[in-house]
């Protein structure tokens, strides 16, 4: 007899509800504040006038294998009025709803047609012709509200590639002129970005009156509550970027071959090398509308660097922080960034070798935190000798909370170069590929680089400590590698299905449950309990071939 482990019942259990809590907690302090003139945290709640297509549809995760099933999802207009606000805008929330209904009824149409037509599943289908939200309505009068809230949301995920055009990475005329609206009728009025990836900002940060702007991301299923959270300052957000949000999106070095830009979606090819994100805004010095490691606070903090040591083959800082503002707590993220000496090897300008976040920090108090890293970090590979080095010379360490507002804090000289990791080459370098550090652009740019970190480093010297670096201390590892025929395991448990469980109690060994994993009996399990059926994207062809 089958033994469902599933719940079975509508009943929320009490794991669901203390998981549910957690994700409540954790997921606002993830929230990146890219604007606030001090309208956040909001003092009160009050009326609101909502708007935008993630208002009720928020985006809890993206397409595919980025989406959740979730027993209920809060979007942003339950959130807020499940904390006191009182949303005045449902008529049109209302007319939003239906025009969605209607759109994605005449998707559904447009996609049973064409698999009948293709002989296609409509799964199959549906990859090549992703459903699209409709615009939003246009907002003609103001309502009798405090404050006026615009989500704007992107999905994006499998079979559902990001676009350089309106609505997808820039905002349509009819978002810019909604938004437009709000700023200039209601006397606050914020931006929320429920978004997987990066849009364009440039209108946004052109206007006047926008009062605040936060990256709330894919929300989850807690998503409405946890922006409520953030927005009343129940939690207080200290998210950084981890992207580099360009100015303008030819400011990013694969934009022009980016999937469907040059036509082809099948072959990548990433000559950027290593001067992705910031590494190749700041060795290329082009400059972003937020950098990497990018986040406002609800105060302002203070960053000194107290001492550096090297422990063996670690470099330790002691950094003091502290919460300078007078009325609110928050949370600061130090970030340490390198400047590696470019000899042998191409560089970025510098690298985020370490991070840290501290503790809630109350107002005027204060906490010395402890980062440290490997030496090893701050090797660079070499695929001349396949291995990761330390190149002789002098490494900058900066100190700060961004990559662009960082403070020298040491030296690391190195007197000798090193390997760190001997690795081994095993398919031989595209010659064909020319690589952006090969362009005429690319080596100009590398040439500066290596100047400016030198006089930069030759400038610190005479305000910051050196630590000349012991390289006996630094150990060179040499992974083993497989070689000659692969090792075949073979079933001891010929007629007997093992289970993790028999492992875990010694019954059996892990290799012994190996053995059993075999691509033939995946696809007998797939076909004899016909989970293919519940597997769209596995057609006829892919299993009997």
């Amino acid at each position: 007899m089958r033994e469902y482990r599933a719940n079975v019942t509508s009943e929320m259990t009490q794991l669901e509800r203390e998981n549910g809590q957690i994700v409540r907690e954790l997921a606002g302090e993830c929230m990146v504040i890219l604007e606030n003139d001090g309208i956040l945290p909001l003092k009160r709640t009050c009326r609101v006038a909502l708007y935008g297509n993630g208002a009720r549809h928020t985006i809890k995760g993206g397409t595919g294998s980025g989406d959740v099933n979730a027993r209920k999802v809060v979007c942003i207009e339950e959130g807020l009025e499940s904390t006191g606000f009182t949303v005045v805008t449902e008529n049109w929330l209302n007319a939003y709803d239906a025009a969605i209904a209607e759109e994605k009824e005449r998707h559904q149409k447009k996609i049973k047609k064409l698999a009948e037509e293709l002989h296609k599943p409509e799964i199959n289908v549906a990859f090549d012709y992703p459903y699209e939200d409709p615009d939003a309505p246009e907002i003609t009068e103001k309502e009798d509200a405090e404050l006026a809230i615009y989500v704007l949301s992107r999905n994006s995920g499998e079979g559902k590639d990001r676009y350089c055009r309106k609505g997808d990475y820039l905002l349509t005329d009819r978002e810019e002129a909604n938004i437009r609206f709000l700023t200039e009728q209601y006397e606050k009025s914020i931006v929320l970005l429920n978004t997987g990836g990066i849009i364009d900002t440039t209108f946004l940060r052109s206007l006047k009156g926008l009062n605040a702007l936060l990256i709330v991301g894919q929300t989850g299923s807690e998503g409405g509550h946890v922006v409520a959270d953030v927005l009343t300052g129940r939690t207080i957000p200290s998210g950084r970027l981890t992207d580099t949000w360009a100015k303008d999106y030819q400011d990013y070095p694969s934009s022009a071959d980016y999937s469907h830009n040059n036509g082809n979606v099948n072959d990548e090819y990433y000559s950027e090398d290593i001067f992705v994100g910031y590494r190749y805004f700041d060795t290329f010095e082009v400059e972003p509308a937020y950098c990497f490691g990018y986040g406002k606070s609800y105060t302002e903090f203070t960053i000194q660097t107290d001492h550096v040591e090297i422990e063996k083959s670690d470099v330790m800082f002691w950094v003091d922080v502290k919460n300078v503002g007078d009325e609110l707590a928050g949370k600061e993220v130090i970030q340490v960034y390198v400047s590696a000496p470019g000899k042998d090897m191409e560089k970025p300008y510098q690298e985020l070798v370490a991070f840290r976040k501290t503790s809630l920090l109350p107002p005027k108090a204060g906490e010395c935190v402890l980062v440290r890293f490997p030496l090893a970090a701050l090797a660079s590979y070499s695929s001349k000798d396949a291995a990761w080095e330390l190149e002789e010379g002098d490494y900058l360490i900066r100190v700060g909370n961004s990559s662009r507002n960082t403070q020298p804090v040491a030296v690391l000289r190195m007197k000798q170069s090193k390997k760190t990791s001997q690795l081994k080459n095993l398919f031989d370098e595209d010659d064909t590929l020319t690589k952006l550090a090969e362009t005429e652009t690319g080596k100009n740019a590398l040439a500066k680089r290596n100047d400016r970190v030198k006089k930069e480093t030759e400038a610190a010297l005479a305000n910051v400590p050196v630590l000349t670096v012991d390289m006996s201390k630094i150990c060179c590892e040499e992974p083993g590698y497989s070689v000659g025929a692969r090792i075949e395991m073979k079933d001891h448990f010929p007629g007997r299905t093992l289970t993790m469980d028999e492992v875990k109690r010694g019954d059996v060994t892990l290799e012994d449950l190996v053995a059993q994993l075999r691509w033939k009996n995946w696809l007998t399990y797939v076909w004899e309990r016909n989970v293919w059926r519940t597997m769209p994207m596995l057609s006829d062809a892919h299993l009997t071939a």
